[in-house]
């Protein structure tokens, strides 16, 4: 059957994704299934869209109740379950409003849109802005900008002006902040650009920097927030201090239903007026139906606490796989359920992603050399020991 959508899929869909011919048809917590009947343990989580796993009940619940009811008025009238979405997040985090759209790149246009109408309104001349070394924002033209990797720029270039300095060094990136900045956006983990993680020497000074110069500092809380690594956000792991100005956010927070969210203090939130941006399906009711379950459970410390548990015995097995093949696996990364394997040299990430879909383990690749594993926050104990067993046995017989 995979064979036959695949030969379908070519001759109708554009060549964006590049998918393996590989298809399910159902999912429960961790695992999916194919037509076949095969099921798979999976690590990857829909890219950490599935924060919940597959089907949970109260999202499934959720979504069914509103379907029932009404699915799409527009943003020209008032949602009640946006509204109490975003008190929830509003409650949640440093922010005081929020916008809803579609995914986290069109959130991260949002923010970028909002900065510059900020300093419009104050009559500043900053127009540009500041991202990382192998960052990624997205791929709509003003995230593109934001995303600093030559092989998503190199065909779509004149871009937006961003200043790209080096992840983690606070030197580089004072010299690259100006009086021209309009913001700074840093991913908390890179999680397409090899799963590095922030240090929080870096945001501190990232946080100190901006607000001495005025320039809004941004965190693309894209895949780690919404649970992914213990806390809430990423940021609240680093501490209240360091919290940003603007966070977008989007992946698990509706639990596998589209959503995405910019967050925003005051007073830079209230630069944006009306008919200055807009997503006609942001918000809807499905949406914010879904994703109001989805954060009842994602936002409780008792299923932060399990998060963090889980975490724990993640990366403690993963240290014991890399503390037994030292020649193959150069440094782990990440942060919570957020984790990346380096490989050295010759060795292949890809080789080893394959390797596990063959034994029915899905993985990602980060970067070059990164075996990533963003799987369900739900998974427990006993599944991440098989998902970790079958990747030691895997790197064994790179």
């Amino acid at each position: 059957m995979a064979t036959n959508l695949a030969a379908r899929a070519s001759r109708v869909l554009m060549n964006t994704y590049g998918p393996r011919s590989l298809s399910f048809v159902r999912g429960r917590g961790v695992w999916v299934w194919d037509a076949a009947g095969k099921k798979y343990l999976d690590l990857l989580g829909g890219v950490a869209v599935n924060a919940l796993g597959h089907c949970h009940p109260a999202v499934v619940r959720a979504i069914c109740a509103q379907a029932r009811k009404i699915l799409h008025v527009s943003n020209l009238y008032l949602i009640e379950p946006q509204i109490r979405l975003a008190e929830e997040l509003v409650e949640s985090t440093f922010a005081d409003r929020a916008f809803f759209c579609n995914s986290g790149t069109e959130a991260n246009e949002a923010a970028l849109k909002l900065a510059r109408k900020f300093f419009f309104l104050k009559k500043e001349s900053r127009d540009h802005l500041v991202a990382f070394q192998n960052s990624f924002h997205g791929r709509t033209t003003g995230s593109l900008a934001l995303t600093a990797q030559e092989k998503y720029q190199k065909a779509f270039r004149p871009l937006l002006p961003v200043n790209v300095a080096r992840f983690n060094d606070l030197g580089d990136a004072d010299r690259m902040i100006t009086p021209g900045t309009a913001a700074v956006f840093v991913e908390l983990v890179q999680g397409e650009g090899g799963m590095e993680t922030a240090t929080a020497t870096f945001l501190a000074g990232l946080r100190r920097i901006c607000s001495r110069r005025g320039a809004l500092l941004v965190y693309d809380e894209v895949q780690t927030g919404n649970g992914r690594t213990g806390d809430l956000f990423a940021y609240q792991h680093f501490g209240e201090r360091l919290a940003p100005d603007l966070l977008t956010t989007a992946k698990g927070l509706a639990g596998g239903v589209p959503i995405g969210a910019l967050l925003a203090r005051r007073p830079y939130a209230d630069a944006f007026e009306a008919g200055d941006h807009a997503a006609t399906f942001g918000g809807n009711f499905l949406a914010c139906a879904s994703a109001l379950a989805a954060f009842r459970v994602l936002s409780s410390a008792s299923f932060l606490k399990s998060v963090r548990d889980r975490s724990a015995v993640l990366w403690a097995r993963l240290r014991a796989v890399k503390e037994r093949f030292p020649d193959k696996i150069e440094t782990l990364r990440g942060l919570g359920m957020m984790a990346g394997l380096k490989l050295r040299l010759p060795f292949s990430s890809k080789t080893l992603r394959e390797r596990l879909q063959a034994r029915r383990v899905l993985t990602g690749i980060s970067g070059e050399s990164v075996l990533r594993l963003t799987p369900p926050l739900v998974i427990s104990r006993m599944e991440i020991l098989l998902g970790v067993r079958a990747i030691e046995e895997e790197v064994a017989a790179l």
